[in-house]
């Protein structure tokens, strides 16, 4: 009987040993399919601007990180780090016409398609499915991409584990302009005045590009936020804005939090009175603001709060 026992025991441990084993290559594989898919044109892309995957070199928890209109996954480095330190893999995702040198720029901002920008985001879901322990992922967007990751929550229903928001754009300042950017689509225009190209972040896009967040800012108020879906209204979620922003209507944004249930509590609306640190909507998740250099007043009560709301989750 012992004999029997020893051999089944021997026989488990070679199988875990061979579970383990295969595991192991196929998560390697995947690191090396994420490489893969973001190598295309990556020396069109400045250094500062690329995307980047932060491992726990295991299956855990994974984030897929969605950037804005006019920025890249660099403007998401502080936050993939507090979800790194709660044991996340990180997936940054690239959208194809963002983070580009000047020379290669023009082409593809005047005609990329909201098409682009989902298949863009599906292509790094599935590594980052491959990645999850438990095949969901969690949603970060900042700007545009709160509206992206808005959308992939509703496009992946019951595979998200939660959601958040950071100043996200579900309404334009000035929105009533966007539908002639489609007849204007290869104009290009200032949208920060005064501040320079960083490596992350560039102060100007091209009109098509407004026109192609219009289109998704209506599919969602149609399709998603008027009646959303109880697995979404059962979302953990919470959303972080600032009342200096010159982008985003903070009121709409409010109003779709309350149409999702965003608890109030977890709606977070950062006052500026301080002129000479003033964060505004490009400058959220950064620790320094991108005009002055100063340091972001608002940082470390953000990431304080994101870590609280994950480790509620735990």
């Amino acid at each position: 009987m012992k004999r029997i026992s020893k051999i089944v025991l021997l026989i488990s441990l070679i199988f875990s040993q061979t579970l383990l084993a295969d595991i192991g290559q196929e998560y390697s594989e995947t690191l090396s399919q994420f490489h893969s898919l973001t190598s295309e044109r990556i020396d069109n892309v400045k250094e500062g601007s690329r995307p980047f995957i932060l491992s726990q070199d295991k299956l855990a928890p994974t984030v897929v990180m969605l950037h804005g209109l006019s920025d890249s996954p660099g403007s998401l480095k502080e936050a993939s780090a507090v979800y790194y330190k709660r044991g996340y893999n990180v997936v940054t995702v690239l959208l194809r016409d963002h983070g580009l040198l000047p020379a290669y720029r023009h082409d593809i901002r005047s005609n990329v398609k909201l098409a682009d920008w989902r298949a863009d985001i599906d292509k790094l879901m599935e590594v980052a499915f491959k990645l999850s322990d438990t095949q969901k992922v969690a949603l970060v967007g900042f700007s545009l991409g709160g509206a992206l990751a808005l959308d992939t929550a509703n496009r992946y229903e019951g595979k998200i584990t939660s959601l958040v928001l950071l100043a996200p754009l579900f309404k334009m300042i000035h929105g009533w302009a966007a539908p002639t950017s489609r007849i204007l689509r290869h104009v290009k225009y200032s949208i920060e005045k005064g501040i320079p190209e960083a490596e992350h972040f560039y102060p100007d896009i091209a009109l098509n590009q407004t026109y192609q967040a219009h289109t998704l800012l209506k599919h969602l108020k149609k399709n998603v936020t008027k009646d959303a879906s109880a697995t979404l209204i059962k979302l953990p979620k919470m959303m972080f804005l600032t009342d200096a922003d010159t982008t985003i209507e903070n009121d709409y944004a409010i109003t779709v939090a309350g149409l999702i249930n965003i608890e109030q509590d977890r709606v977070i609306l950062y006052t500026n009175p301080e002129k000479n640190s003033v964060t505004l909507h490009r400058d959220l998740p950064m620790k320094k603001i991108n005009a002055t250099g100063n340091l972001n007043p608002h940082i470390e009560d953000l990431l304080s709060n994101l870590d609280g709301f994950l480790a509620s989750l735990e």
